[in-house]
């Protein structure tokens, strides 16, 4: 799958899924799946009797005359190659940038598309006119109409079939975003006003850049083509410094932990939040904005007690309370066996311990608070792998010599 860097072929991918079990039945929820995306792929392969790279090349790339694209890489796409650039978590807190290693993902039919923002641009304008190109039809109306409507769900808002339907200034907006080894990407599009904004950087893990670039461009877009003013940004209230010390301090969540400090000068908070640093920008009494590598704006707002004082907030979803174990509490003796490295250098899980619970680093993203379901099993909280399990493999000796997560077997490193 994706943490495995011995680039096995898709069809090697699909069947190692036999062995797994569901952590759903079908049709009771959507889940983030770079498997499910694969299982499709490869079943397009099997009924056209070609590669799934090929198939995309004669269907889509070369109609659409995406002459700069492919699924995997060739001589001409090598040579055109970004370097991408990869925040591997040392362990330690901290992070240490590499040039990313190049490998053929396992699940290349999910995310593994060599491409150009010219080259999405011809994707997009098939999609504002419905499908059709210049000597016929890609797609019928009824598919893309599909594709831009949210599925399993009443709401307006939702998946639809590979974009997130939404709003952007009161307009709908069909969306995909996301991040692979190196790089971020986001194409955000307004199919009514036939609009769009493509963004790829050479970062991993580089949301917040991206989406402020894309909300930039769109704002423009709107303005030259509407005459639309661009939104002004909330302005920056004047937060009582009293208020932002009462800030300062250890929170965690059922999903992550935190620690508030003031910033230099008194102007506003940053946070680190399971290993993602980000300024928290005062826009009122109690609110603020946050901004970083993995956000754009995004809301953060307080509770306090009687007297004032923070006792938690709201970020990304999670609601935050104060700790009530310190930092370097005590860990049960059987959990610290666990400690350590796993996988890939370039991509570790790393398990530590925070608070009194354990904590799992993945994909050089967030720390995720773990839940014991006995001696060796864990739980994974709201996130990426909600619902998925981390297991520890023991020898003879009880030594732990593997840490399974979401059926990848990741051998120990350290």
């Amino acid at each position: 799958g994706y943490l495995d860097p011995n680039e096995p072929t898709p069809e090697a991918t699909v069947a190692s899924l036999a062995s797994c079990v569901r952590v759903h039945p079908p049709g009771v929820i959507t889940k983030y799946s770079n498997s499910g995306v694969t299982v499709v792929g490869q079943t397009t392969a099997a009924v056209a009797g070609i590669s799934f790279a090929d198939y995309q090349h004669a269907n889509v790339l070369g109609p659409l005359g995406m002459n700069s694209s492919g699924w995997v890489l060739d001589k001409n796409l090598k040579r055109r190659f970004a370097i991408g650039y990869l925040p591997v978590a040392d362990g330690k807190g901290g992070f240490n940038e590499i040039p990313t290693p190049r490998f053929e993902l396992g699940t290349v039919p999910a995310g593994n598309l060599y491409t150009t923002c010219e080259d999405l641009s011809r994707f997009v304008r098939c999609l504002f006119a419905n499908g059709r190109i210049e000597d016929g039809r890609l797609l019928k109306p009824e598919t893309i109409e599909q594709m831009f409507t949210p599925q399993l769900t009443t709401n307006a808002s939702g998946f639809g079939h590979g974009f997130s339907v939404g709003k952007y200034r009161g307009r709908k907006s069909v969306s995909h975003s996301g991040a692979v080894y190196g790089f971020s990407s986001s194409l955000v599009a307004l199919p009514n006003e036939k609009l769009a904004a493509i963004v790829l950087a050479n970062d991993d893990v580089a949301m917040g850049p991206v989406r402020r670039l894309s909300n930039d461009a769109l704002n423009l877009l709107l303005a030259v083509k509407l005459g639309e003013a661009k939104p002004k940004p909330t302005p920056t209230f004047k937060a009582d410094l009293a208020f932002l010390r009462s800030c300062a301090g250890h929170y965690e969540s059922e999903s992550y932990w935190a620690e508030i400090t003031v910033a230099d000068g008194g102007n506003g908070l940053l946070i680190n939040m399971s290993g993602q640093r980000l300024n928290l920008r005062p826009v009122g009494k109690k609110s603020f904005q946050a901004s970083g590598r993995v956000a754009h704006r995004t809301s953060a707002n307080f509770t306090t007690n009687k007297a004032g004082r923070a006792t938690g907030f709201g970020l990304f979803g999670r609601t935050f309370v104060r700790a009530t174990a310190p930092v370097d509490a005590e860990i049960p003796e059987s959990w610290k066996k666990f400690l350590g490295s796993y996988g890939a250098d370039f991509v570790p899980l790393i398990v530590t311990a925070r608070h009194g619970h354990l904590y799992a680093m993945t994909e050089n993203f967030f720390d995720y608070r773990l839940t014991p379901l006995n001696g060796s099993v864990f739980k994974m909280p709201p996130g990426m792998y909600v619902n998925e399990e981390l297991v520890f493999q023991a020898d003879a000796r009880g030594r732990i010599h593997t840490a399974v997560l979401a059926n990848m077997s990741l051998k120990r490193t350290r």
